[in-house]
Order: structure tokens, then C-alpha cells, then sequence
């Protein structure tokens, strides 16, 4: 799947480990959504906050990979 940074241009992909990462987000709140295949995942967009060192962890809850409504 796909990671997105909804209204915003960054997106991340997984690593061979199966971790994203989105270097250089500026601090604030964001929202992400998971794309997968050739749909979004049925699942409310999460929200994260960038604290000032730039970095966070969020692992988020995936009951199932099927794509949900396109």
C-alpha cells in the first residue's frame, strides 16, 4: 500500500521491511489515508502529530488489505 499525506503532496511507500517513511514534514497535524492496489483501504484517515524533532511513530490498525470504496 501506498501511505498519503491527505491535502498535501507527500506520499511514502514501504520499505523492504515493510516501515514508511516521510522525511522533512514540517510540525503540525496531518492526516493519512492507505492506499492499496486500486483503491482506499475502508478505514477512517488517522490523524498524527509532527512535534518540533521532526520524527513520529504511528502504526496504524489494518484488519484487512481489501481495497475499500474508489
Amino acid at each position: 500500500g501506498t501511505l498519503v499525506v491527505v491535502t498535501t503532496s507527500l506520499i511514502a511507500y514501504p520499505d523492504d521491511t515493510g516501515r514508511y517513511a516521510v522525511p522533512d514534514v514540517p510540525a503540525g497535524s496531518y492526516r493519512l489515508k492507505i492506499w492499496y492496489r486500486d483503491g482506499w483501504l475502508e478505514r477512517p484517515a488517522d490523524t498524527v502529530e509532527i512535534g518540533a524533532k521532526g520524527k513520529t511513530e504511528f502504526n496504524p490498525k489494518v484488519a484487512s488489505l481489501a481495497p475499500g470504496k474508489k
